[in-house]
């Protein structure tokens, strides 16, 4: 396979009152579990707890991850480390565009 460079935050567009997503495992032929998101403003992703640990790398707005004691806003350029486990809701307060990574769990 040859390299391949992809625009992120152009990838999904964004939709009124809407959460658009794009896998892209198959597509750069990985095994992890890699999709971009588009939040519209006042949408929400319901409380999720992984087996894996995720990473969410901000593209564009802010994300902001709730966890069950407290909240942290995830600006562009930023990128926010939830454990395997942990309980998270994900909300956009303004149009929001991140990237979500599964890891693997170490052994």
């Amino acid at each position: 396979m040859s390299e391949t460079k992809l625009e992120l935050a152009t990838l999904v567009p964004y939709h009124d009152h809407q959460i658009a997503s794009r896998s892209l495992s198959r597509r750069l032929g990985i095994t992890l579990p890699l999709t971009v998101y588009a939040m519209a403003a006042g949408e929400t992703i319901s409380t999720e707890t992984a087996s894996r640990t995720r990473l969410f790398q901000c593209l564009d707005g802010a994300l902001t991850v709730i966890f069950t004691d407290h909240r942290t806003v995830v600006e562009p350029g930023a990128m926010l480390v939830v454990p395997a486990g942990t309980a998270h809701t994900l909300s956009a307060e303004q149009p929001c565009k991140f990237m979500q990574i599964e890891s693997e769990v170490r052994k």
